[in-house]
């Protein structure tokens, strides 16, 4: 329908409908006068997300898991550190009984 086309009972009917529409709250642009928002339903896969998204929310501070090699690596460097500070401790020791302090 164009503004040129005459107006026609269909037309006016239809424009006169749509002029006294005063039906629910419709979206409006962010700045612009806002009713309520539209509640959208939400698809299962949108529900699944956001219940994967909360669950990872509250376990943000949880300790990762060990595999057994990652175990098995941070216990030989903890010991290889062990050693090395008995080691530094042992060679301090003889400087100083060395030096008489």
């Amino acid at each position: 329908m164009s503004t040129t086309d005459p107006p026609t009972k269909i037309t006016d009917e239809m424009m006169k409908a749509v002029a006294s529409y005063t039906g629910p709250v419709t979206i409006c642009e962010p700045g612009e006068a806002q009713g309520r928002p539209v509640r959208r339903k939400r698809t299962a896969q949108q529900k699944l997300a956001e219940r994967a998204s909360k669950w990872l929310y509250r376990h943000r501070f949880d300790q990762p898991q060990e595999t057994k090699e990652q175990r098995k690596h941070r216990i030989r460097i903890e010991r290889f550190e062990r050693e090395r500070r008995e080691k530094i401790a042992r060679r301090n020791r003889r400087i100083l009984k060395a030096r008489g302090l």
